[in-house]
């Protein structure tokens, strides 16, 4: 938790909370969404330099005593304007989408007055398990958190330290646009592109990411959550 945001958490009159939400669906096929809850906004609301849009949210079963079994939260968002249709029917209900929740204050939200996007909460990693409710109007998902898998290894993939796995977008020239049929990389800002050396280019053609943190720190901002795929932390080992 950030320094200042403990702070504030500890006075008797706290400012007005923010909670969003990433869905990022790409590695069930499917797209990222952000949004945040209505019953706070009504429009749009930007934090980290990513674009939150309000929908009816409830979420709830996060809590955690710090013993015992993980929680299994429940999420459940509005249909009405049939945003995660598509997902639902095409991505096999959504199933294995990751939902990362973040709690802010509103005070720390880009364009305030006292904006800060390293002000937050520690974020709550959960996984779509299984569809409970699909009606016109709601959509709802159980949860489980994102370690808690049962007959599933640590890590499920190859360890790297200094290298990202995720696949980044590519440039098609015969279309003249991005392509992100394949990509799971979330990065889908097209006004900045990057060379393979980490220096700017104004050339979309040109975009391309080094796959490692110094690159997505470019990327995604140096105090944003990092989608980095490698493992920092994992120790060289060097052979004799």
């Amino acid at each position: 938790m950030a320094d200042k945001i403990q702070g504030l958490s500890q006075k008797l009159e706290l400012p007005e909370y923010v909670s969003l939400f990433r869905l990022d669906a790409t590695g069930i096929g499917a797209s990222v969404y952000h949004f945040t809850q209505s019953r706070y906004e009504e429009t749009m609301i930007r934090w980290q330099g990513q674009d939150f849009v309000p929908i009816d949210v409830e979420a709830e079963g996060f809590e955690w005593t710090g013993t015992g079994p993980l929680p299994t939260p429940t999420l459940r968002v509005s249909n009405v304007n049939q945003v995660f249709k598509s997902l639902v029917i095409n991505h096999r209900d959504g199933v294995g989408a990751v939902l990362t929740r973040w709690r802010t204050f509103r005070v720390y939200l880009d364009e305030e007055a006292e904006a800060d996007p390293a002000e937050f909460h520690p974020p709550d990693v959960y996984e779509v398990q299984r569809k409970a409710v699909q009606t016109n109007r709601v959509i709802e998902w159980e949860l489980s958190a994102a370690l808690d898998q049962q007959a599933i290894s640590l890590p499920a993939r190859q360890v790297l330290r200094d290298a990202c796995s995720h696949v980044y977008r590519r440039w098609d020239s015969t279309i003249g646009d991005f392509d992100y049929t394949n990509a799971t990389c979330p990065y889908q800002d097209e006004t900045r592109f990057y060379k393979p050396d980490n220096t700017a280019t104004a050339n979309p053609a040109e975009d391309y990411c080094a796959k490692i943190q110094a690159a997505c720190k470019l990327h995604f901002g140096a105090n944003a959550l990092l989608p980095f795929r490698g493992f920092p932390g994992a120790a060289r080992v060097r052979v004799r």
